[in-house]
């Protein structure tokens, strides 16, 4: 929906920002409450995978629990060929979720998932080292402490103003020669990053989501929707970069 080339291939046309499946989101959703409600007994625990994919929702949930796990991504459905270990685990598919079972409930779990026509796999165990332990088949291509990838590090570092800074602050534009070239100059503004347009970035992304925008990006502002209104409401935002280098609190 982002794209304009009509030559580009299927493949580089797939949006950076996935477009969520309403329904398979129902049935996930559903089979979720049924089995939260009704057979409790069969899990340990349950989360969804979102920012980085399986790598947060697994280590995630044996961190509260201080155990340990061994996933071998060699099991984990996907839709493209080719992937390596590393991106399996980063992946950030939509409409899925990871699910602790009881040790002897996987197949009445399986069989719940069945049901809801959804499907179901084993992918790992957990193990109670603390060792996240990451397989591809028999080939072991990752094995790292839980709380290392959970506990983020903390950092306390000096500030130290950049030399020029002062220089900058301080500098006067009445020196500034005259520009020989003024086209040349403009034409070099505008092949600034800062300057020029923005749409290698906004195209990459759906702004579609939620089917509420109006007028998407590229105009002075976006335009959206309230729904059930006809009402709608324009946003914006704006920065001076050279400012916020200037002076980063009154930038």
């Amino acid at each position: 929906a982002s794209r304009t080339d009509p030559h580009a291939r299927y493949d580089e046309l797939r949006p950076a920002v996935q477009i969520g499946d309403p329904f398979l989101e129902k049935l996930l959703m559903e089979a979720c409450l049924d089995l939260a409600h009704n057979h409790s007994e069969w899990i340990v625990g349950i989360q969804d995978l979102g920012a980085a994919g399986l790598t947060a929702s697994s280590l995630e949930s044996v961190a509260r629990g201080g155990s340990g796990l061994e996933i071998d991504v060699a099991k984990v459905p996907r839709r493209e060929e080719g992937m390596t270990p590393y991106e399996v685990m980063i992946a950030e598919s939509q409409e899925r979720m990871l699910i602790i079972v009881k040790k002897g409930q996987e197949e009445d779990v399986k069989g719940l998932f069945d049901r809801w026509e959804l499907r179901s796999t084993i992918i790992g165990t957990v193990t109670d080292d603390g060792l996240a332990r990451i397989r591809e088949g028999e080939r072991e291509v990752a094995c790292l402490p839980v709380g290392l990838l959970t506990e983020a590090p903390q950092y306390s570092r000096e500030g130290v103003p950049p030399a020029e800074l002062a220089e900058l602050q301080t500098f006067a534009f009445d020196s500034l020669p005259d520009v020989a070239d003024p086209a040349a100059a403009l034409l070099r503004l505008l092949s600034v990053p800062t300057i020029a347009g923005k749409q290698w970035v906004y195209r990459q992304y759906d702004h579609h989501v939620l089917t509420n925008t109006v007028d998407g990006p590229g105009g002075d502002a976006a335009v959206m929707r309230i729904r059930d209104t006809k009402k709608g409401i324009a946003l914006c935002t704006d920065g001076n970069g050279r400012y916020c280098y200037l002076d980063p609190y009154a930038g």
